[in-house]
């Protein structure tokens, strides 16, 4: 008996005298990285300059760049050749519309990924008062690798992270964006910022709202910034942003014409406040694009959209569609066009367009109320 009570008494001590529970360690937070990653790219090595746009790298679907030599330049020249109204120019004449870009790339020899570097671009363009080769993105950089996101510091001349022109470049191409309407320049002097951070790209400037090669500068900055993010789907691909911008700009009118370096002529200059909500879509041989962009010049509301849209015939052709509108401040002047057209690409290099564009400008002031522009414009755009 002795024996088994000295069991029984070495089990009990074994119970915890209390008997109330002891509390669970707290949840651990969740790590974003790991629930949202970026999707896995290949890289490629790049043989041309990238897009003329604010993000250095706006396909984020495409391929990364991987840089093999720690120093490494690319070039783009790039060349429209244009027939308008059966007018067809000179073949010399074809370098008026010339844009011709060095991009200078220091490189981290260990990830291949960009460091630095410098943009050099400049453009030959006809304009009313004279012909001349301008600068037009001319800016330096430098890229800062953090732990889960990245960050790019810039200083000089460059695209407005605004928009849709944010990141799809339609500068050389017939039927612009909406930046010629909504905003008056597409290229601005400043210092801006960008990277990604999961999922999301993000950029800031602060410029002067002078444009480009500006000998004038306005009594307020331009702020904008910019957010964005893509989503690869069973349906497709699709990026969508929001952005913002505020800042004394040109006050452009209707018959505004953008240069090709990024600036319009001078003009007087108004106080602007603009939101823009823009989307890109990819699946298969179909791609479609647009933006809308609202809000004030001083107190006088205005708005606008763009919308685009490509179908693939063949590996080599497809059809092209576009529409924008714009409603001025002067209500109820307004600008509406449209273009329909067909492309050929042969190689890489080489792009065929003929396109047929509707203008149509109403409630001006004078006799002429509204004016109507039909044209019909051949291009040859060479890239290489």
């Amino acid at each position: 008996m002795a024996k088994r009570a000295g069991i029984s008494l070495s089990v009990l001590m074994l119970v915890p005298i209390t008997g109330v529970a002891a509390s669970p360690p707290p949840p651990e937070r969740p790590n974003y990285f790991a629930l949202y990653p970026p999707p896995a790219t290949e890289r490629e090595q790049p043989s041309l300059a990238f897009p003329a746009t604010s993000t250095r790298h706006p396909d984020l679907f495409s391929p990364t760049p991987f840089f093999k030599r720690k120093f490494n330049v690319l070039t783009d020249l790039s060349m429209d050749f244009r027939a308008t109204n059966g007018h067809f120019p000179m073949p010399a004449d074809a370098l008026n519309g010339a844009r011709f870009t060095i991009d200078g790339i220091i490189a981290n020899p260990k990830s291949g990924n960009e460091q630095g570097g410098v943009r050099l671009q400049f453009v030959r363009e006809s304009i009313p008062s004279a012909d001349r080769v301008s600068a037009s993105e001319l800016y330096g950089y430098y890229r800062f690798e953090l732990p889960g996101a990245s960050a790019t510091a810039r200083a000089g001349q460059f695209v407005l992270p605004f928009g849709l022109a944010a990141v799809y470049d339609t500068s050389m191409h017939p039927f612009t964006s909406l930046y010629t309407e909504s905003v008056g320049i597409r290229l601005d002097r400043g210092a801006m910022i960008e990277g990604e951070f999961g999922p999301f790209h993000y950029a800031g400037s602060i410029s002067t709202g002078t444009g480009p090669n500006a000998d004038h500068a306005y009594t307020k900055t331009v702020l904008a910034a910019r957010l964005d993010r893509h989503f690869l789907t069973q349906s497709g691909r699709v990026q969508i942003g929001g952005s913002m911008l505020t800042g004394r700009l040109p006050d452009n009118g209707p018959f505004a014409q953008q240069n090709l370096s990024g600036s319009t002529e001078f003009y007087p200059t108004i106080v602007k406040s603009r939101f823009a909500a823009d989307a890109q879509y990819f699946v298969g041989k179909y791609a479609a694009r647009g933006e809308v962009v609202f809000g004030g010049d001083e107190e006088a509301p205005v708005w606008g959209f763009y919308i685009d849209g490509r179908m693939g015939i063949s590996a080599h052709e497809g059809v092209y569609a576009a529409v924008k509108r714009w409603d001025y401040r002067n209500q109820p002047l307004s600008k509406f066009e449209s273009a329909i057209g067909y492309e050929r690409t042969a190689g890489r290099h080489l792009t065929f367009r003929v396109l047929c564009i509707l203008s149509r400008i109403d409630a001006l002031d004078g006799p002429n109320r509204t004016v109507i522009t039909r044209s019909t414009v051949l291009q040859s755009f060479w890239k290489f």
